[in-house]
């Protein structure tokens, strides 16, 4: 990676590279990354979309562990 930048820096080009490299970071900045949320976040989320569900024995089984789990 050094040398690609080392690279760009020797055609007069690193800036440009710099720059677009954050301008295309900020643009992606409201994708969504899983790595972004802690284990526990992502237990709530799914324990709190499972009490959305009609009644279904798996999601209530499923809930229960959650509930401990998060606790």
């Amino acid at each position: 990676m050094v040398g690609e930048l080392e690279r760009f820096s020797r055609d007069g080009k690193r800036s440009e590279f710099i720059a677009d490299a954050i301008r295309s970071k900020l643009d992606e900045q409201d994708a969504f990354d899983i790595d972004d949320y802690d284990t526990r976040t992502l237990a709530v989320i799914l324990q709190n979309r499972l009490l959305e569900l009609p009644n279904c024995e798996m999601s209530e089984i499923l809930g229960l562990v959650l509930r401990k789990w998060i606790k």
